[in-house]
């Protein structure tokens, strides 16, 4: 009979203990007065790195749309990657832009802008809240004028 209690008590034990739940990402804002959202994958461990990828939405685009498109946040987690989802300066005409080059979407005089200067700088703050092993730029249209550029500048140690 002892061992019948034990054994009845032993299960009503386990099953009052739900199973972990998997690991969520978080999202963190960064950016200050340009803000961007930043999606880390959750349940990293000490020391481990995860690349970060950068994307940078077209011409009239934004990030939650460019996000939705690809679906990358989504992700996040079972890829093991950081995101980060920064949006561009507005036009007279409300659209949103990069001053990515000459070619395109450059609506300011040329150095009242610096697009570089402020991912280069999101990709900093970032560091700050998640180890980073490699930043991929990547873009759509305009935003990929933008990722063209950042690579270029960044990787000849221009900004």
């Amino acid at each position: 009979v002892m061992t019948t209690r034990f054994l009845v008590l032993a299960v009503l034990l386990l099953s009052a203990c739900e199973p972990a739940a998997p690991p969520e990402p978080a999202t963190v804002v960064v950016g200050g007065d340009r803000p961007a959202n930043l999606v880390i994958p959750g349940g990293i461990a000490d020391g481990e790195s995860v690349p970060l990828i950068v994307t940078m939405h077209g011409y009239t685009g934004n990030a939650s749309q460019i996000d939705s498109y690809f679906g990358m946040s989504e992700q996040v987690q079972e890829r093991g990657f950081a995101l980060l989802l920064p949006n561009g300066l507005v036009d007279d005409e409300g659209d949103t832009f990069w001053e990515a080059t000459d070619w395109c979407c450059g609506f300011n005089e040329p150095d009242e802008v610096d697009d570089v200067a402020y991912l280069s700088a999101l990709v900093e703050e970032a560091r700050q809240h998640v180890d980073v092993s490699t930043v991929i730029a990547f873009g759509h249209s305009n935003g990929g004028f933008m990722a063209y550029r950042l690579a270029c500048e960044e990787a000849a140690g221009v900004s």
